[in-house]
């Protein structure tokens, strides 16, 4: 019976005794191969050029090239390399099989030919070449369909995340005018209504419930946009200096400020305890900010009044480790390895506010400031969160805030954004200083350009502009003539100027471009009182005095 893994194959066979091709021919054909017979080594190759056979059986001593030379042209030919070589030779040396195998044979024929001999080393090499053509096809296959499934899951993922992130950037911009009106009107109705008074009190906590929950979805709209501005940096790595304006800020007050008014606003200010030492960073003020306030809120947040949180700042030469601590529920080291955006842990088990974004934006910020952050935390024992950064020790930065402005730590109402347009850095940093510890939401533009942009981005509720970038007379009524509105005129504007002239300052009041002037050399004290005076804002202050 003939052997069915022979039949439909073609193998070459190369010598330059033609009886042996003969009977070489004779005996494969029965089996159902086509036999291909060239008489030297010459002739092979130029035969594989233009049809490549299931096997090659090749005699070593040939004239011309030997075997073994046709045979490494053979596998060096990346067509032809994977071609299974039979040698066939009367030599039985251990030295020529050697060599053999190392120009790339997979085997040895004697002659005089054996039939059997024969059947075999072909059947079995056949077979290997076979097996390895299916594996190769099947490799081929599976690798098409991971190459399939890899690009299919990476345009999902795209998707997925362009979808998150325009949801993430659009969403909250469309609710800020709603909320804004929220927060607005209930504030004013907790203005308005006496709440000692027995038929107004349950209105008063009516409107103080709309309040506090407006301030709730306002957080998460502002945590919401700024996620999605920290995962867009990947992609716009040039949009970095909008939310990355690094400064020298004196560590150890600003966290005073910062953590007295979030312990306030938390009513734990007697649990919190501070140990910091005098420390210079380099960070943008609304970034560490932002790290402060969202690892104090989880702080206050998941542990029990009553029980410490614990700030505190080590030095290490030229570094400043920053801890927050607090001894509530804690995590295990799964919850921990899972921290991302809109995580949250035991949600059935424990009341918890927000969509669990703080943790995931402090280590963004954290990262993109050049800190490094880590976590500690055990079930049931508490929590401390380090951030290690770069700092300078030494002669403190000089502190804008005057004897008076010092002792404050916030003001009442809904957080304010004020957009400052000045070309003079400078100028622009008097204003982060001051007023970011206290709670204002800053932005700057150093031109009169990109500040029109953001104001009509932002709708900010005040905005102060260096003096000389306000529109000349003509200039102004141009812009009002034109169809868009001039977006200055929809917003509360200070004018920063120490030349405009009484009347200058008259003219352009008639006009109602700006509401006042602030006059330079900038004073901590007149920047705050214009500021209350434009936004009807409280302050609050610290309990105890510097005394």
């Amino acid at each position: 019976m003939k052997e069915s893994i022979l039949q439909g194959t073609t193998i070459l066979a190369v010598d330059d005794n033609p009886t042996n091709l003969e009977a070489l021919s004779d005996y494969l054909s029965e089996f159902g191969c086509t036999v291909l017979l060239k008489l030297d080594g010459e002739q092979a190759l130029a035969l594989l050029d233009r049809r490549l056979p299931d096997l090659i059986l090749l005699d070593i001593v040939m004239p011309g090239i030997d075997g073994f030379e046709t045979c490494q042209r053979i596998k060096r030919n990346p067509k032809t390399k994977e071609i299974p070589v039979i040698f066939m030779s009367a030599l039985s040396e251990t030295v020529d099989k050697v060599k053999g195998f190392e120009v790339g044979a997979v085997d040895y024929i004697t002659k005089p030919f054996q039939h059997q001999e024969v059947f075999s080393r072909v059947k079995a090499h056949l077979t290997i070449r076979q097996l390895q053509k299916n594996l190769h096809e099947k490799n081929d296959k599976l690798e098409d369909l991971l190459k399939r499934e890899r690009e299919a899951l990476e345009r999902e993922q795209k998707l997925t995340e362009d979808l998150r992130l325009n949801l993430s950037i659009s969403l909250p911009h469309e609710l800020r005018s709603p909320l804004n009106i929220i927060l607005g009107f209930s504030q004013l109705l907790m203005d308005k209504l006496d709440k000692n008074k027995p038929e107004l009190k349950k209105a008063f906590e009516y409107a103080s419930g709309i309040h506090k929950s407006g301030n709730r979805l306002n957080r998460l709209v502002e945590n919401s946009l700024l996620y999605a501005n920290l995962k867009l940096l990947k992609y716009t790595p040039g949009d970095r200096k909008s939310l990355f304006r690094e400064t020298a800020i004196e560590a150890k007050r600003f966290i005073e400020v910062i953590s007295q008014r979030t312990s306030v606003e938390a009513r734990r200010q007697d649990d919190l305890i501070l140990e910091l030492e005098p420390v210079n960073i380099q960070i943008s003020p609304t970034n560490f900010e932002k790290i402060l306030v969202e690892l104090l809120d989880n702080a206050f947040k998941f542990s029990q009044a009553g029980t410490p949180v614990h700030i505190k700042t080590t030095i290490n030469t030229r570094l400043c480790i920053l801890s927050i601590s607090d001894q509530g529920q804690g995590m295990n080291e799964k919850q921990i390895d899972t921290i991302g955006a809109y995580m949250q842990f035991d949600r059935k088990r424990h009341e918890q506010q927000g969509a669990g974004l703080g943790l995931i934006i402090t280590s963004l910020l954290a990262q993109l400031e050049g800190g490094v952050i880590s976590i500690d935390s055990q079930l049931g024992q508490g929590t401390t969160v380090s951030i290690v950064f770069n700092c300078e020790t030494g002669v403190p930065i000089q502190n804008t805030l005057s004897s008076r402005s010092s002792s404050i730590i916030g003001y009442n109402g809904t957080k304010l954004h004020i957009l400052i347009i000045d070309t003079d850095a400078t100028v622009r940093k008097r204003f982060c200083d001051l007023l970011v510890p206290i709670g204002f939401d800053i932005t700057e533009a150093d031109g009169l350009e990109t500040g029109l942009e953001k104001v009509k981005a932002l709708y900010p509720d005040l905005v102060f502009i260096e003096g000389r970038l306000l529109p000349a007379p003509d200039d102004l009524t141009m812009l009002r003539q034109s169809p868009n509105k001039f977006p200055l005129d929809s917003v509360m504007v200070i004018a920063i100027s120490d030349s405009m002239s009484q009347d200058a300052r008259q003219r352009q009041g008639e006009r109602k471009l700006y509401e006042d002037v602030l006059p330079m050399p900038l004073n901590p004290e007149e920047i705050l009182e214009i500021v209350q005076r434009y936004s009807g804002l409280q302050w609050v202050y610290q309990a105890k005095s510097d005394s």
